[in-house]
């Protein structure tokens, strides 16, 4: 063999090791095989399924990765729903989106994935927008909150899409199908609240009248202080705590302006005076607001695991304390027995009356655990411990009227 031959061979041998290493290494950079899911109907559609059918279909998704999901959602979204066709098939987009959060919520690294719903969410059509939006928020991922938290924050979008990205995060943070609270979503909501730059000093004058602060901010306060109450970590709450207590409401104030009866977003703060409730004498800046917003989510707070927080402020400080006051009604109001029990602890301690507050606040109770405690204090041995007899006069009344208004519930 001369040396052209060979010379040509070696050439031959490169061109082929060259061929095969670029085929290779494009197989893998285009990741797995990405294929159309089908439903096996004559018009490939889930709504022509017998339920036994569907339950095998979401199996089958299930199976599947998010990689494929993704693919498939996108396919039905932008092909399908616009085929006449299938025009009438949104279940199966139901169907493949609710298996691709359930997927994502697994963890595993999907940067590309979540790359491309952030980019369909930013420049898809309104269905997949839609979808993409839906998909974040049941997937209950770090991952998904954060995308949706910068793309609020986004010039990319406007107002309405930003409605929609921040009842995603509402909707995430009560997503406990497994009955636990996604505590590690907490930070990230705590960090939004502190970047809403809205000095406390703020002149409530100015934002009334709409010339300082548009809706979509009070929207996204409203929406981050009930995520992190809906979540109850505690460092989360503590951090809200830090702003009633810095407010300077007074306990007078929240009985006469119940903060659980605001709803700013619907009524004020829309550049409308008419609808102004609260007296510009009495609040002059921004900081009181903050709070109120804040007291008006703390109805959702039930994580049992944030009691200790609260707990810490029960005192024998005056009834005109405004965190004393603040934290035996949030207790009262988790419907768990630990917040209830802090609070009877708290009632047995006292020397001074606080009958009338009692009485207000037992009247909350909802759990029937909570209760059985309360009947402990009205008529057990702990019954026995109260420093002042009108305070467990009050306890027992409390129960005795609880029992009254539910006939056959008390023992």
């Amino acid at each position: 063999m001369n040396t052209k031959t060979l010379l040509t061979l070696k050439i031959v041998v490169v061109v082929l090791v060259l061929v095969g290493t670029v085929f290779y290494f494009s197989k893998v950079s285009n990741g797995p095989k990405l294929t159309i899911i089908e439903t096996n109907t004559p018009n490939n559609t889930v709504a022509e399924m017998s339920v036994p059918e569907r339950m095998a279909f979401n199996t089958l998704l299930l199976s599947e990765t998010p990689e494929n999901l993704l693919y498939n959602l996108e396919y039905n979204l932008d092909y399908n729903l616009h085929n006449e066709r299938y025009i009438h098939d949104y279940m199966k987009a139901d169907f493949i989106s609710s298996a691709l959060s359930a997927n994502l919520s697994k963890g595993g690294n999907h940067k590309k994935v979540y790359k491309k719903i952030e980019q369909d969410i930013i420049t898809g059509s309104e269905n997949l927008r839609y979808y993409m939006i839906s998909t974040l928020g049941d997937s209950a991922t770090q991952e998904s909150l954060g995308i949706l938290l910068h793309l609020v924050d986004s010039d990319k979008l406007d107002t309405k899409v930003k409605e929609d990205l921040l009842g995603s995060v509402q909707h995430l943070s009560v997503n406990r199908s497994s009955g636990t609270y996604p505590t590690q979503l907490s930070p990230q909501l705590g960090k939004a609240w502190k970047e809403i730059n809205i000095p406390n000093s703020m002149p409530v004058g100015k934002i009334l009248e709409g010339k300082i602060i548009d809706s979509l901010v009070f929207r996204k306060m409203e929406t981050y202080a009930n995520a992190i109450t809906e979540i109850g970590a505690p460092d989360e709450i503590q951090l809200l705590l830090n702003d009633i207590e810095k407010s300077g409401l007074g306990v007078k104030f929240l009985k006469e302006y119940d903060p659980k009866s605001f709803h700013f977003m619907e009524r004020y703060f829309i550049g409308d005076k008419q609808y102004r409730l609260l007296d510009l004498d009495t609040i002059k800046t921004f900081s009181p607001i903050r709070a109120a917003l804040i007291l008006q989510s703390m109805d959702r707070l039930s994580n049992p695991s944030v009691v200790p927080v609260l707990k810490k402020y029960l005192s024998d400080k005056s009834m005109d304390d405004l965190m004393l006051y603040t934290s035996i009604n949030i207790l009262m109001g988790m419907g768990q027995p630990e917040a209830t029990k802090a609070v009877l602890e708290w009632a047995v301690s006292r020397r001074d009356d606080v009958n009338v507050l009692l009485k207000e606040v037992m009247s909350g109770i909802r759990d029937l655990t909570s209760m059985e405690l309360a009947k402990e204090y009205a008529q057990g041995e702990a019954s026995k411990k109260f420093k002042n007899v009108k305070n467990s006069i009050a306890v027992k009344e409390a129960y005795k009227e609880w029992c009254g208004d539910r006939p056959g519930t008390c023992k």
